[in-house]
């Protein structure tokens, strides 16, 4: 969590590199009131605009909205690829009074199996090669059937 402006642009580091890792993180920037969004006052800047291209998403809370917003936002950052997202909270909405209910965690969807055909083509791929080869990217390490990504 950071504070509008210069603290939001030195989120991005952080952001960033979870971005490239694929780690799964809640960004929260602070912003002003709902309606000085905008305009052009000191130390402020477009924080959708900076987080963007590092982030899944990129949303803003709104009053009567939290619990969705942020369901949405974990449920995001846990689905595959996983990565960052990013939650603007304008002050207005911060000191607000909590007005809605508490929802259910969502839940991400889990990564469907590869078809029995395409796991029969690779095996015969790799069984036919000479010096086969294996490219893994570090969501491999996220697959609940890895045994350990610390080697």
């Amino acid at each position: 969590m950071q504070t509008l402006g210069p603290g939001a642009t030195n989120l991005t580091t952080g952001v960033g590199s979870a971005w490239l890792d694929r780690s799964p993180m809640i960004a929260i920037t602070c912003n002003l009131n709902t309606d000085q969004l905008g305009r052009r006052i000191q130390m402020w800047i477009d924080h959708h605009a900076l987080f963007k291209p590092i982030t899944k998403a990129t949303l803003q809370l709104k009053k009567g909205q939290i619990a969705r917003t942020i369901n949405e936002a974990v449920a995001l950052a846990l689905t595959e690829p996983r990565g960052p997202v990013h939650l603007d909270l304008p002050e207005d909405v911060a000191l607000a009074p909590a007005s809605e209910p508490s929802e259910a965690p969502i839940r991400p969807k889990p990564l469907a199996s590869a078809p029995d055909a395409a796991i029969t083509r690779a095996a015969a791929l790799i069984a036919a090669a000479k010096k086969p080869v294996a490219v893994l990217g570090s969501t491999a390490c996220a697959s609940p059937i890895s045994r350990s990504c610390d080697a």
